[in-house]
């Protein structure tokens, strides 16, 4: 991790009183919130889902060639026992 990041992690409020306290400070009110609101939750409920396609593709990928490389050393036993 960089040190940028965690810095970052650091600073960034993690509650939501918190986060409305710190959107307060810069002048930020709920209007602009409930009128983002709208907008953000279809691409958070998108990348969500996309996460998850994508853990549950990686894993069939991954299973699916250590069960290739399984009935490949598999065959190659039976040829070495069969010469």
């Amino acid at each position: 991790m960089s040190l940028g990041t965690i810095v970052l992690a650091a600073v960034i409020p993690k509650c939501p009183i918190c986060v409305a306290a710190a959107l307060a400070a810069v002048g930020v009110g709920t209007s602009v919130g409930l009128s983002v609101a709208p907008i953000v939750r279809p691409i958070g409920v998108a990348v969500a889902i996309a996460t998850l396609v994508f853990v549950v593709w990686s894993e069939w990928q991954r299973r699916s060639r250590r069960s290739c490389v399984a009935a490949c050393a598999k065959a190659g036993a039976n040829d070495a026992a069969n010469d």
